[in-house]
């Protein structure tokens, strides 16, 4: 089926491929939107969102693996992260 070592391995050739034959036909017109890359062939899927591309690429091309990306974006998914700070009050009533 495939002779991929690592998702590390998964993902650097779905960068590539994003970035020598995809990132110019859709970064115009699909901003924000998400990318399933099948990296064998090189072909793509487009969904609004990441279930969506991924849903649509595996009923196109079953039993493949799939690089997910953002359009316009370095990766599929951000986070963040908050930080209370705790405020002592000793004294005050």
């Amino acid at each position: 089926m495939n002779n991929y070592s690592s998702p590390s391995e998964i993902a650097r050739l779905g960068e590539k491929l994003y970035e020598e034959k995809i990132k110019t036909l859709v970064e115009p017109t699909n901003n924000g939107d998400f990318l399933a890359i099948e990296i064998e062939s090189g072909k793509y899927i487009l969904g609004k969102t990441a279930e969506e591309a991924l849903l649509k690429a595996k009923a196109k091309f079953p039993n493949k693996i799939f690089h997910l990306m953002r359009v316009g974006y370095p990766g599929a998914f951000t986070h963040s992260r908050v930080s209370q700070r705790q405020h002592s009050y000793d004294g005050i009533i």
